[in-house]
């Protein structure tokens, strides 16, 4: 048995998946793709690395999408080599179409944020969670000047390495001439994040940067011990596999911020990072991972 992992060169999270798999893998960095070499005909495609180990199509049973196309070179529409990269970036996802309509085991699924962005997730959510207040405006004065939050749908950057992170504003003092998702402010006690691996739930909570809007802004200044192994309620946790199946996910990090005995929803990554939350595998996650990504766990979606 083959898997296909397909990244980037620098992804710690891939080099920790690999170091625990006991079957074949075969690793695709888009960085550096040029030092690969690709042959697809009719019979499917067969590529080799730069250390000249090599996989066919035909023997990938399982495949990975974990994150690739980083590299400004897949970003920068004025690069003199842009064609290239527009037409390996192509390649590269119609390879995992192919393995993953000829049957290859498929954990995350590739662009699964495009079918299922954040008003799409917070419809799903209300039927599972209590889910902030949430509106999105353009052209309108909202005329709410306390505990409203504004977030990113898209993600990418602001202007030059600049994002987005959420950000609690005074509504009406928001440029209406711009799109804005806004959300109610809930001032939480702690940030609960819940790995969700083909039904099997891990949750881990941070009460260090409780104060924080958003804990990203924080992750120079965090810890792995800032992030706690906790047992989550079984009702809860039927919840979250209730949420992901109507979602079809077998993969997510779900983040949640809590108060008091309440559980408030924010949004599921369907490829978000996992592996800073068990780094060594005592929480159990990282097997599970490993397990799911080899196709050694029953799919969670029938």
């Amino acid at each position: 048995m083959t898997t296909f992992i397909i990244t980037d060169s620098w992804d710690a999270t891939s080099d920790l998946l690999i170091s625990q798999m006991s079957g074949g893998v075969f690793r695709l960095n888009t960085d550096i793709i040029r030092d690969y070499y690709v042959n697809w005909t009719k019979k499917g495609f067969h590529l080799a690395d730069p250390s000249g180990r090599a996989v066919d199509s035909t023997s990938i049973k399982s495949v990975l999408w974990r994150k690739p196309f980083n590299s400004d070179l897949y970003n920068q529409t004025d690069h003199e080599d842009s064609f290239f990269y527009s037409e390996c970036r192509y390649a590269v996802r119609e390879m995992y179409n192919l393995c993953r309509a000829a049957g290859a085991n498929v954990l995350v699924e590739e662009g699964a944020e495009r079918r299922l962005g954040k008003p799409r997730q917070l419809a799903i959510a209300a039927r599972y969670f209590q889910v902030p207040d949430w509106r999105i405006v353009l052209g309108i004065d909202l005329h709410v000047s306390q505990n409203i939050i504004v977030k990113s749908m898209s993600g990418d950057q602001v202007s030059g390495d600049s994002v987005l992170y959420t950000s609690r504003v005074d509504g009406e003092t928001l440029d209406k001439s711009h799109i804005w998702l806004t959300q109610q402010a809930i001032n939480k006690d702690s940030d609960l994040t819940v790995v969700y691996v083909d039904g099997s739930c891990f949750g881990f909570e941070c009460q260090t940067f409780a104060n924080a809007v958003d804990w990203r802004e924080k992750i120079s200044e965090m810890s792995i011990d800032d992030w706690q192994l906790i047992e989550l309620d079984s009702n809860f946790i039927k919840n979250i596999q209730s949420f992901m199946r109507e979602c079809g996910l077998r993969y997510g990090r779900l983040d949640f911020v809590t108060k008091g005995q309440s559980y408030y929803f924010l949004e599921v990554n369907p490829n978000g990072q996992w592996a800073w939350l068990d780094l060594s595998g005592k929480n159990g996650l990282l097997a599970a991972m490993v397990m799911a990504v080899e196709g050694k766990t029953q799919p969670s979606i029938v």
